[in-house]
């Protein structure tokens, strides 16, 4: 669930909680990641790094613990393969479906 202009925090909340897992589609990979289309974490002209207990953390991790948060798991990553790479370290299985650019586009299912 996304658009603009966003519903107020609680009520995209209190939407989410309806749901049992969460999903990601057209993501891009953090800023730093070697060869990410459109790499950058939130605005690439001001933001540098995000870190978490010390390590890099982007876009797709944030909204991973967001979700967690609410107690929904992340059982889908659609984007390019940079955010592949992103992930790796994660306590997931990955599979490459898709990689190669494609008007700017690929594709890859997280499992």
């Amino acid at each position: 669930m996304h658009g603009r202009p966003l519903a107020p925090a609680a009520t995209r909340r209190a939407i989410i909680r309806q749901y049992d897992v969460c999903g990601m589609i057209g993501q891009h990979a953090m800023a730093g990641v070697t060869d990410g289309n459109l790499a950058h974490t939130q605005s690439s002209r001001a933001i540098d790094a995000y870190t978490l207990n010390g390590e890099p953390i982007g876009e797709i991790a944030q909204f991973a613990l967001q979700c967690g948060a609410l107690g929904l798991p992340m059982i889908f990553l659609g984007g390019d393969d940079a955010a592949v790479i992103e992930e790796e370290g994660a306590d997931r299985l990955l599979f490459l479906v898709h990689g190669g650019y494609i008007g700017g586009n690929c594709s890859f299912v997280q499992g």
